[in-house]
């Protein structure tokens, strides 16, 4: 049966073009972003932060320890995302760490392998990741309901306090209405 009232058409028209845009947005969706968990080689714990920012892919790293850094190029290449990080040696010239990373549902299957200048490969291994789930929402601290405080400390001395080993040195004392912690041992 053909539909041959204009508006009818019209929101037919429409309600396509909607659909089209929803297959295409679901189908550009990088998988690869979000926050996931690694375990580096070594058994190392580190992170990688992926997000894309108006279609431009941009990466965050912590590969063991130290600061989260920002990865120097980040790329989809199929199904595969592709980060370099460019290490710069002291001494001058530098080699490129390339982490590739294959998602299967929840989990990240990357390697690493750290390239020479001179275009020799080193350092070749392998390591797992894992999707962190999405924070939960913010508590509503309007409903949050507080007790009578609790006095904690008198200013005077440190009755009602105790230690947890109480064979242990305390370096806690009480003076001018402060507590303070003198932290070292007799």
């Amino acid at each position: 049966m053909k539909n041959t009232n204009p508006i009818g058409r019209f929101a037919t028209a429409l309600a396509a073009v909607f659909v089209c845009n929803l297959c295409g947005f679901a189908r550009g969706a990088n998988p690869f972003v979000g926050a996931w968990e690694l375990t580096i080689p070594g058994g190392g714990a580190g992170w990688l932060g992926v997000a894309d920012n108006d279609s431009k892919l941009s990466a965050q790293l912590l590969w063991g320890g130290g600061s989260v850094l920002p990865v120097d190029q980040v790329k989809l290449d199929g199904n595969t995302l592709v980060l370099t990080r460019h290490q710069r040696s002291r001494r001058g010239g530098g080699s490129d760490q390339i982490i590739t990373a294959t998602r299967n549902g929840d989990a990240l299957s990357l390697t690493t392998v750290t390239k020479r200048a001179d275009g020799s490969e080193t350092a070749k291994a392998s390591f797992s990741g894992k999707l962190q789930p999405p924070l939960p929402p913010a508590p509503d601290l309007s409903k949050v309901k507080f007790g009578e405080p609790i006095q904690l400390f008198n200013g005077r001395d440190l009755t009602g306090w105790r230690l947890a080993e109480p064979d242990a040195f305390n370096g806690w004392r009480a003076q001018d209405g402060l507590l303070i912690n003198d932290q070292s041992t007799p």
